[in-house]
């Protein structure tokens, strides 16, 4: 059987979950996750305008490495957001 180099093929698929476990371990202390999509992202160290936008460069560096693309300006972070209104942006802008 002959192996082909697919880059679509070896890419995991964009799914809610994915995105989720994406958004947490890219925030500045993902350990305090408690599995609840409704935690605020402040409580992740995501907590002011410069770990926001650190937030989302470590989304987009994530995303590309698994061979996605997204806009960092797509990306919904910040304290008052919560984990899945992040991920949801996420979900629904990468590509």
């Amino acid at each position: 059987m002959a192996l082909t180099n697919n880059a679509a093929v070896d890419r995991p698929p964009l799914t809610p979950k994915f995105c989720q476990d994406l958004v947490v371990r890219n925030t500045p202390l993902p350990e305090r996750f408690k599995n609840n999509p409704e935690q605020d992202l402040s409580e992740l160290g995501v907590d002011d305008k410069e770990q926001a936008a650190q937030h989302k460069s470590n989304i987009q560096a994530d995303l590309h490495a698994n061979q996605y693309g997204i806009k960092q300006s797509d990306i919904k972070t910040g304290p008052g957001v919560s984990v899945h209104g992040c991920s949801v942006s996420v979900l629904g802008h990468a590509h």
